[in-house]
């Protein structure tokens, strides 16, 4: 049997990370080792991840250096396991994740593996507006198991090989630096499954309007290095505007695909919370696109000073 490794990352989130850790301490196959990677935290961390290293194999890790990615190298380079599952501070994993997520990869089916993700309860309005906006279209687990081009590492696991081959999370990328490693993973030829039965419950979901609204305009903001990059796999980034100009004219065109797009995926998964939520879906479209726009301007000043 594999040794593994759960690999966190969080920042001043005590409360949800205690929640994390106890899911950890009930799995049926328990992890041979916990990496806490601190990015930061000024609240009560240090003494949770303490109070509970007496029931887990926790490793603590401080990063300073600020990000998903420069906190999930951390993570890989402290990370001992044969296989690497990721999860976040707000994710509650279910008893039977580990197991589930390291069977395939063991079993020589896959290299990578990621799991299911539903909200935390309980869900409010905004939460399931948010949950049906960022990840059911992908994550749900009604979907189907098989290969995927790129998952979350709210919930995934990489083989040991994968992470020697690929190297590790780039930098630049504000968000959607998990899709990229993925994307450049299976570009290399390692199969990435995904796993409906490997599930947790988000609960870091937007919990009123405006933190919902905020949180699809950085979304969008951090997204938009990935749509640069990786835009021929997307059918949406194919056709979205690498420009400020053109994207705000294209602005109400391109904010209404997207909503008829996550409304195409969603009701055939959660048919009566996206009769209900539309209007939040609606207004959440265009504050991700807002937030593209600002993400093309961040990263054109980036490429016009390194020049």
């Amino acid at each position: 049997m594999a040794r593994t490794t759960v690999a966190i990352i969080t920042l001043n989130r005590a409360e949800m990370l205690r929640h994390c850790l106890e899911c950890l301490c009930r799995q049926t196959r328990p992890a041979d080792e916990v990496v806490i990677v601190d990015n930061g935290s000024e609240d009560g961390t240090r003494a949770v991840v303490y109070e509970c290293a007496a029931r887990l194999p926790i490793r603590y890790v401080v990063e300073p250096k600020r990000g998903y990615s420069s906190a999930r190298n951390a993570a890989l380079r402290a990370a001992r396991g044969d296989i690497v599952l990721f999860t976040d501070d707000d994710c509650d994993a279910a008893p039977d994740w580990c197991r589930a997520l390291c069977a395939p990869i063991e079993a020589g089916g896959a290299d990578l593996v990621g799991g299911a993700k539903l909200p935390g309860e309980p869900a409010n309005y905004t939460m399931w507006a948010d949950y049906l906006c960022t990840e059911s279209a992908v994550l749900h687990p009604s979907l189907p198991r098989g290969p995927r081009p790129a998952l979350s590492t709210s919930n995934l696991a990489l083989a040991r090989r994968v992470i020697e081959k690929t190297g590790e999370f780039d930098e630049r990328f504000l968000m959607c630096e998990d899709r990229d490693f993925c994307m450049r993973a299976t570009g290399m030829g390692f199969r990435l499954l995904f796993e409906p039965t490997a599930l947790v419950y988000h609960r870091g979901l937007a919990r009123s309007v405006s933190a919902y609204l905020d949180k699809m305009r950085r979304y969008g903001r951090g997204s938009i290095y990935y749509n640069l990059t990786h835009g021929q796999a997307e059918p949406l980034a194919r056709i979205f505007p690498r420009r400020v100009a053109p994207a705000a004219a294209f602005f109400p065109e391109y904010a209404a695909m997207t909503a008829a797009y996550l409304l195409w995926h969603n009701v055939r998964l959660e048919f009566a919370r996206t009769l209900q939520n539309w209007p939040l879906i609606l207004l959440g479209a265009c504050w991700r696109q807002y937030g593209m726009i600002q993400g093309i301007r961040y990263y054109r000043k980036l490429e016009q000073a390194c020049r």
